[in-house]
């Protein structure tokens, strides 16, 4: 059994890479059995045809990154801490399966048989986790309550989805996470409650208005960080954000 399981295992990651490199049509059931080393036949005894390959790969990364996502919430307070757990989880886990990547957007997404395939279990299951976050933030006052749950999914994967197709076409950045913070600063200002917009508006009026004072009295080149924050009576810190 553990010689089968193996088996299937090369199957998969070795399909990945040809599915990825060279497309799905283009790739034969020969192809993939010549480089994992078996007969056409004993592929059979493992998939139904080139589709249920296909479309088992899908399924086995979706129980990975549901399980990485698990165990990474154990113990996490607050919303928009988990959710942005979730998000760093995801572009991780496909910046680090580049192939598999490249897979999902440029194949799977594009076969309509995808959207009907066991695997959409998992994958509902893996945004649910995300909408149960969403919703959180909602009920607790972290996130505005009036805007659909639906819509700040879709904000957050169609976003992730053109940086993933930008870094695998133009290979831009090198690494995906390189844009993370950008992602969720804007992600965060998009979904947060009038309270906190305005209490963001109030800090940079006070800004505003203590570096005129200070720039009048000492001047722009004399003029410090520090003296800015002291009369605005807010932290160094909270003057960069």
């Amino acid at each position: 059994m553990k010689d089968q399981l193996s088996t299937k295992e090369n199957i998969l990651k070795t399909a990945e890479k040809l599915f990825s490199e060279q497309g799905f049509s283009e790739t034969k059931i020969s192809d993939i059995a010549s480089l994992v080393g078996i007969s056409d036949s004993t592929i059979y005894e493992h998939f139904k045809n080139k589709e249920g390959i296909l479309f088992a790969i899908p399924k086995e990364k979706t129980q990975e990154i549901i399980h990485i996502n698990d165990q990474h919430l154990k113990g996490l307070v607050g919303a928009e801490v988990k959710l942005r757990k979730l998000i760093w989880n995801y572009i991780d886990f496909l910046a680090k399966n580049r192939e598999y990547t490249s897979l999902l957007i440029f194949e799977l997404r594009a076969n309509r048989d995808f959207y009907d395939a066991e695997h959409q279990v998992l994958i509902r299951q893996f945004i649910q986790e995300h909408r149960r976050v969403i919703m959180e933030g909602q009920t607790n006052g972290e996130f505005r309550p009036d805007m659909s749950p639906s819509l700040i999914l879709h904000l957050i994967f169609g976003t992730i989805d053109l940086i993933l197709i930008t870094w695998l076409v133009e290979n831009k950045p090198s690494d995906p996470l390189a844009l993370f913070e950008d992602l969720f600063d804007l992600l965060k200002h998009a979904i947060a409650p009038d309270a906190l917009k305005k209490e963001g508006e109030d800090k940079r009026k006070k800004i505003l208005d203590a570096a005129a004072k200070v720039f009048s009295e000492y001047g722009y080149n004399k003029a410090r960080i520090q003296d800015i924050a002291k009369l605005a009576g807010l932290g160094d810190a909270t003057m960069y954000n």
